[in-house]
C-alpha cells in the first residue's frame, strides 16, 4: 500500500524549482539586427533592349543598369507579378526571357503593359519600376465557332483575308475578313475551295480538287471556268501567281501546270503530290510529297521559260514532319507551316533552317497568307476551327 505524503512536503518539493527560476533574471533576448552590417546598393535600371516591348515567351530582354549581382541566382526580376527567367547576369546587365502573358490574348487585347522591377539579394529595395509591354506572338483572328471550318485562303496588300468557309458542313461562300476581324460576304458559292490567289488587279483565282482553275472578277461576282486541263484524272489543289501573271498549279498529279494569262496550259513533268506553291523573285517554291517523304523543291522561272525542279530542302528528314503551307518573307526566306511540334520553320535562301518561336505556336496544317506588317494569317487543321494571326518579326514581301 502506497503511503500518502503530507501536502506540505509535496508543495515544498515541487515548489523549489519554481522559486529558483523566479529568482533568475535572463534579461532581453539578443537582437538579430547587426548595426555594422553593410547593405549592397540598390539596383538601378537605366534602359531596356528592346526598349519598349517584347514578344511574350519569345524575346530576350536585356536590362542595362548598375549594382546588379554577377551571380545569376542573386538577381530577381519581376514583370508585373511574374518572375522572369534570368538567362545571364553581370553587374551592369541582366538578360531575361520575356514571360508569357498572364491572360489569353485576343485580337482586341494582344498586349499589356507591366512594371519591370529588379531586386538583388543583399540590397534593401527594388529598382524604380519601368513600364514595359508584353505582346502575344499569336491571337485567334477569325473567331471561328465550333461549327465553322476554314479551307483555302489568301490576302490582299491591305491585309484583308479571303477564306472559303463552311458552316455546319455546308458552304457559306468566300468571306472577306478585315484586319480588325470584321467579316463580310464576298462571293456566294456552294463549293469548298482548296486554295485561292489574288492577282494585281484584284481578280481571284481558285481551285477545288477538279481539273480546272476558276476565276472571279475583282470585288467578287460570278465564277468563270478560266482554264481546264485535258487529262480528266487531274486534281488541282494548290496554286500561286508569279510576277508575269502566270498561274502555277498542281496537286496529286504527275505534272505541274503553268497557265498563261490567256488561259493556255503548259504541263511540266513532276511526279509528286503538291501541297503548296509560292513564287518570289524568279523562284517557284514547291512543297510536295515524293516517295512518301515531305520535301521542298524550287525552280527558276521567268516569263519565257523555266528550269528543272531542284531539291531545296529535305523537310521530313530534318524535322520528322510534313510541310503543308508556304509563304515568303521580304528578304526571300521561306516560311513553312507544318505539323512539327514547333510548326513554323524559317528557311533562308541558302537552305539554313530553324523553328520560329519554339514552344509557342500550334501546328499549322492549313494555309499561310500575309496580313499587315510582320504578321501572317495561319490556318490550323480545319477540324480545329482556328485561324491565328502570328507576328513573325519578318516583313511581308
Amino acid at each position: 500500500m502506497l503511503r500518502s505524503f503530507p501536502m506540505r512536503l509535496v508543495l515544498l518539493v515541487y515548489g523549489l524549482p519554481l522559486l529558483a527560476l523566479s529568482g533568475c533574471d535572463f534579461g532581453p533576448a539578443e537582437s538579430l539586427y547587426d548595426p555594422d552590417r553593410q547593405l549592397d546598393p540598390d539596383p538601378v535600371v537605366h534602359s531596356l533592349l528592346p526598349p519598349e516591348r517584347a514578344l511574350a515567351g519569345v524575346d530576350e530582354i536585356t536590362i542595362i543598369g548598375e549594382h546588379f549581382a554577377a551571380e545569376t541566382d542573386r538577381n530577381v526580376v519581376f514583370v508585373g507579378e511574374q518572375r522572369a527567367q534570368i538567362l545571364a547576369a553581370s553587374p551592369e546587365q541582366i538578360v531575361i526571357k520575356a514571360p508569357q502573358l498572364p491572360f489569353t490574348p485576343t485580337l482586341s487585347r494582344p498586349r499589356a503593359t507591366y512594371d519591370l522591377r529588379v531586386a538583388v539579394i543583399g540590397a534593401e529595395n527594388f529598382s524604380t519600376p519601368l513600364p514595359y509591354t508584353l505582346e502575344a506572338v499569336s491571337v485567334d483572328f477569325a473567331d471561328l465557332k465550333d461549327f465553322e471550318n476554314a479551307y483555302g485562303m489568301t490576302s490582299d496588300p491591305e491585309g484583308n483575308l479571303y477564306v472559303s468557309l463552311f458552316v455546319n458542313n455546308v458552304s457559306d461562300g468566300i468571306k472577306k475578313i478585315a484586319p480588325d476581324g470584321t467579316r463580310s460576304d464576298y462571293i456566294t458559292t456552294p463549293f469548298k475551295w482548296d486554295d485561292l490567289a489574288l492577282d494585281d488587279t484584284g481578280q481571284l483565282y481558285a481551285v477545288r480538287s477538279v481539273r480546272a482553275v476558276f476565276r472571279f472578277p475583282a470585288g467578287g461576282g460570278t465564277q468563270e471556268t478560266w482554264a481546264v486541263i485535258d487529262d480528266r484524272t487531274v486534281r488541282l489543289t494548290a496554286l500561286t501567281l508569279d510576277e508575269y501573271g502566270y498561274v502555277w498549279t498542281g496537286g496529286p498529279n504527275p505534272n505541274l501546270y503553268r497557265i498563261a494569262p490567256t488561259g493556255t496550259v503548259e504541263a511540266i513533268p513532276f511526279e509528286a503530290t503538291i501541297s503548296d506553291l509560292v513564287y518570289h523573285d524568279g523562284w517557284l517554291y514547291i512543297a510536295a510529297i515524293t516517295e512518301g517523304h515531305s520535301v521542298l523543291y524550287r525552280m527558276e522561272v521567268n516569263q519565257a521559260q523555266w528550269g528543272e525542279p531542284q531539291l531545296f530542302f529535305a523537310f521530313e528528314d530534318t524535322f520528322s514532319a510534313r510541310a503543308h503551307a508556304l509563304a515568303i518573307t521580304a528578304d526571300g526566306a521561306l516560311l513553312v507551316g507544318s505539323n512539327a511540334p514547333d510548326p513554323l520553320v524559317l528557311i533562308s535562301p541558302e537552305g539554313q533552317a530553324a523553328p520560329l518561336f519554339p514552344g509557342v505556336v500550334p501546328p499549322v496544317l492549313g494555309a499561310l497568307a500575309w496580313a499587315q506588317g510582320t504578321s501572317i494569317y495561319a490556318r490550323l487543321d480545319a477540324a480545329n476551327t482556328e485561324i491565328l494571326l502570328i507576328n513573325t518579326l519578318h516583313e511581308r514581301p
